[in-house]
């Protein structure tokens, strides 16, 4: 665990983290500010070990694709509005939801309405695991 505390504001903070795998254009379309973990987003963030914690933001009509990743996953909606959908369930989910991802189980979210999606997410497990990017699934989790 970090040795002193620390309050961060969203302007502290440059954007990083997120998965190196995805392309170009799906990185451009969000933001990832990963305040807490192993090191391996925003160097002004806390370093703790078993977690990884940030804030992604994404504009609205975008579509974060299907993926998955080792590392059990929360998201909390704390603003904005998406169409979320994982393994055979889809949902729409607003301020303040929450949605939970098993490990390997593929996921996907769809920013609906006018603003813009502002997700906490919140990965554990070993340190391995933690620094396994996320992979893209392939193929759409939107019916019809």
């Amino acid at each position: 665990m970090a040795d002193e505390p620390l309050a961060l504001a969203i302007d502290e903070l440059r954007a990083g983290g997120g998965s190196t795998a995805y392309p170009a254009a799906l990185r451009d379309a969000y933001a990832v500010f990963e305040f807490a973990g192993q090191g391996k987003g925003d160097p002004s963030g806390v370093k703790v070990d078993g977690a990884r914690v940030g804030l992604m933001t994404l504009p609205p009509g975008t579509v974060y694709p299907a993926h998955s990743h080792p590392a059990p996953e929360v998201y909390v909606v704390v603003a904005g509005r998406c169409r979320w959908s994982a393994g055979d369930r889809t949902r729409d989910l607003a301020a303040v939801s929450f949605a939970y991802h098993p490990p390997g189980v593929e996921h996907a979210i769809e920013v609906v309405g006018n603003e813009s999606l502002h997700i906490v997410y919140v990965w554990w497990g070993d340190p391995a695991v933690l620094a396994t990017d996320a992979r893209l699934s392939g193929g759409s989790r939107w019916p019809g």
